[in-house]
């Protein structure tokens, strides 16, 4: 606990309001904590001090010339793949809400929320914060993982006394997926659609899905919002053993135009509760294995891409989720 020699992270807490009310009043029992993995998070808000230099004769610059910049939250946070973080944050970073148990991305940017966050000697709240990237990573006998790269445009004043951390906010106890409740499978080459889709053995993958958020910025010392640069992005990487048959219906499976269909099946060990994360048209460049000695494994790193006459009009990624609600 927080004394005159400092704080410890050990008593970090993070939680998210949906409402996105904008205010500490809007953090209440029925705001979403959860638990966050090493590396913890390094949200927070950053105002840089911008100075105007100038031909004086002076050796330094002046502090009467220095000027505030434009402030901002910006920061990642870890925490694990659960069914109950999956129902949470999906839509947050793809923009759709859940549509019997699918999400996919949007034109849209995704919606706001609001974070605090209980630095132990104090609590931290941020408005207006919206997932620009999720990357969700798995690796053999580790816990899947998920990290979140947060922006948003305004920070609370007021730093509050942890004392005042709502009531009846509790971290929630959603079971985590570990890399062995997932299964990797590919659509056979030259297949039509409905795909008929392939198990193939995986050492492990990440996903990273992108919205490419900037800033827009008027006369104000804050982001008036975050607008897309360009267009969302989503990238799949796999680790699948090389072996004649993974050479030729996975690396060289389809050449563009032609697409794989692709999809990483997770099965929870609570019962009824799995989820999946569906590539309808992904797109695999060729890239040859690194000859070492002991085992080759062979990774390829693909591009998830809209498909005509897909499901959610073509949507390049699609996550379900069977805990929604």
């Amino acid at each position: 606990m927080s004394d005159l020699c400092g704080s410890s992270g050990n008593f970090g807490r993070i939680a998210i309001d949906v409402g996105n009310a904008g205010t500490f009043a809007g953090f209440t029992s029925a705001s979403y904590a959860f638990t966050m993995l090493d590396g913890g998070t390094n949200i927070g808000f950053t105002q840089p001090h911008v100075n105007n230099p100038g031909m004086d004769g002076e050796a330094f610059e002046k502090s009467e010339l220095t000027r505030l910049g434009i402030g901002g939250v910006t920061g990642d946070v870890n925490l694990f793949v659960t069914p109950d973080n999956l129902d949470m944050f999906l839509p947050l970073a793809l923009g759709e809400a859940w549509a019997t148990s699918e999400s996919w991305p949007t034109v849209a940017p995704p919606p706001k929320f609001d974070i605090l966050i209980h630095r132990d000697a104090l609590l931290y709240p941020y408005f207006n914060c919206q997932i620009n990237r999720l990357v969700i990573t798995g690796q053999p006998e580790q816990a899947l993982r998920m990290t979140l790269s947060i922006v948003g445009t305004a920070k609370d004043p007021v730093l509050r006394s942890p004392g005042l951390w709502p009531a009846g906010l509790d971290n929630n106890a959603s079971t985590p997926y570990v890399f062995q409740d997932t299964k990797l499978r590919i659509s056979s080459p030259a297949q039509l659609v409905p795909f008929t889709l392939t198990r193939y053995l995986n050492k492990g993958f990440t996903i990273t899905f992108d919205n490419k958020l900037v800033p827009s910025i008027f006369d104000d010392d804050t982001p008036c919002k975050f607008t897309r640069s360009g267009k969302a992005t989503c990238e799949l990487q796999i680790i699948p053993p090389h072996t004649a048959d993974t050479v030729s219906e996975i690396m060289l499976g389809a050449v563009p135009p032609a697409s794989l269909a692709a999809q990483i099946d997770l099965t929870s060990v609570t019962p009824n509760m799995s989820a999946q994360f569906l590539f309808p048209a992904l797109q695999l460049p060729e890239e040859h294995p690194a000859l070492r000695p002991g085992e080759m494994p062979m990774p390829l790193t693909g591009q998830a891409r809209t498909i005509t006459g897909g499901a959610h009009g073509g949507a390049g990624f699609i996550a379900v989720n069977d805990n929604v609600g």
